[in-house]
């Protein structure tokens, strides 16, 4: 049930919470689902990226981060499972 919801409320918080939340829910949903961070960049850049403003899609970029970080975090929290 968890899981459903950091999803709703990351992307809630894409349109209603400033950045540092959004931030922090991209990351927790990262943890629970990795790719989720990729699917949340892609779609902050479409929000908010104006058309021919930048080279690089920054929300993409950061959505990558996050991925990264849920992967590390999940394959030690699945080691520490199956270890003890």
């Amino acid at each position: 049930m968890i899981r459903p919801l950091l999803l709703v409320a990351t992307l809630i918080s894409l349109t209603w919470m400033p950045w540092p939340v959004t931030v922090v829910c991209m990351i927790l949903s990262s943890i629970f689902m990795p790719l989720s961070g990729i699917v949340f960049g892609v779609i902050a850049d479409l929000f908010y990226a104006p058309y021919g403003s930048t080279f690089l899609p920054y929300g993409l970029l950061w959505g990558v981060a996050a991925s990264g970080v849920g992967f590390i975090v999940e394959r030690f929290i699945r080691t520490r499972i199956m270890g003890a």
